[in-house]
């Protein structure tokens, strides 16, 4: 198991320390921008629901597998999309593996959720019919 680093990291300075690294690997804006509001809708569902509290400085040892499981299960209720889900989960995932990597928190998995594959209709049995024929 890793030893963590005895420094105390919030979830505000975690973020800020990602960005910097995504503006060094020149990484697009809209692309920071979107890290930046997925990694607020988390940091809101821990303040509202873990917390429940308005406390600004989340400390980093909150976001844990379980925290996940939790804001799964919360999106989920609020009937979001599957494809959304794992909108938010990928933006997050690259967020707390950096922090991982940092071992500013414990290693654990963050996967995605299966997403069920619609097969749309391109045509209709008269329009495959024509170019049978």
């Amino acid at each position: 198991m890793i030893e963590m680093k005895n420094t105390i990291i919030t979830t505000s300075d975690l973020l800020e320390e990602f960005l910097l690294d995504c503006r060094v690997r020149n990484l697009s804006e809209d692309t920071i921008m979107y890290y930046q509001k997925k990694f607020g809708y988390l940091c809101d569902f821990i303040r509202d629901n873990v917390l429940k509290s308005r406390e600004q400085n989340v400390n980093v040892n909150l976001l844990r597998k379980e925290t996940i499981t939790q804001y799964i299960i919360y999106m989920q209720a609020k009937k979001l999309k599957t494809s959304t889900i794992n909108i938010n989960l990928r933006a997050i995932r690259a967020i707390l593996y950096y922090a991982m990597d940092k071992e500013y928190i414990n290693r654990f998995e963050i996967k995605v959720l299966k997403e069920e594959i619609v097969l749309k209709d391109l045509f209709k049995d008269k329009e495959i019919e024509i170019f049978i024929y």
